[in-house]
């Protein structure tokens, strides 16, 4: 418990707000009328990234390449 105590102090949680949900259907929208949706949980994902100005680290480049505006790392990089 201690050492997961440790690893959770420095992590930030962020909750799901209006601003996601709004970014979240919009990202969804497009995605589906271009027939190439993603799952939904990635959306999310993405969009509280865009929300936060933060960098999604992934190896997933198939789906969130798909994310207009959405900046990415790799785990090659």
């Amino acid at each position: 418990m201690a050492r997961l105590r440790d690893l959770l102090q420095d992590v930030t949680l962020l909750g799901i707000t209006t601003q996601t949900a709004h970014l979240c259907g919009e990202h969804r929208g497009r995605l589906r009328r271009q027939g190439r949706l993603i799952d939904s949980l990635d959306i999310f994902i993405a969009a509280t990234c865009i929300e936060h100005g933060l960098r999604l680290l992934t190896n997933n480049r198939a789906h969130f390449e798909r994310i207009d505006g959405l900046e990415i790392g790799f785990a090659e990089e």
